[in-house]
This record gives C-alpha cells, sequence and structure tokens, in this order.
C-alpha cells in the first residue's frame, strides 16, 4: 500500500525538527536535576541537585544527549502521518 498525503505546515515543521535531531551531534550535557550556583562572596561554584538537596562542588557527571525526541501534539493533529 502506498501512502500519498500532503503534510500541513505544523507537520513539515515537527518532521524537520525530528530528522535534525536524529542526524545532529549532540554535545553531552549535565543531568538537568543539578543547578550551578556562583557564590557571592568568592565567585566559587557549587552544583545543587534540586531532588536530592545534594550541594557539590565538584561538577556532576556528563552524558551523551540522545538524538531524537517526543513528538507530542494535540490529538488529531496527524502524529501518526508525520512519522510515517
Amino acid at each position: 500500500a502506498e501512502l500519498a498525503l500532503t503534510l500541513h505546515p505544523h507537520q513539515r515543521a515537527a518532521l524537520g525538527w525530528m530528522r535534525r535531531r536524529e542526524r545532529a551531534r549532540l554535545p553531552s550535557v549535565i543531568d538537568p536535576v543539578w543547578r550551578r550556583l556562583r557564590c557571592k562572596e568568592d565567585g566559587s561554584v557549587l552544583w545543587l541537585n534540586t531532588l536530592r538537596g545534594e550541594v557539590r562542588a565538584v561538577e556532576p557527571e556528563t552524558y551523551g544527549d540522545s538524538p531524537g525526541g517526543m513528538l507530542c501534539d494535540e490529538p488529531g493533529l496527524g502524529k501518526t502521518v508525520t512519522i510515517l
């Protein structure tokens, strides 16, 4: 079976975004639970884990960001057609 449709502008934008993410060479990132804090007194940097309340002076580990993402349009906007 063949599917021949014309994508709507929002579907073309979503498809472009997904394809760019799949092909991207993404930098390493720090887990978003960590917040960088700078001390006003001496300018030193501390890291706060916002989930556990842990504070440390050593920068948290990084990990490779994953290509891809989640397509979360409202129901009825054609997510299935977009990804096919």
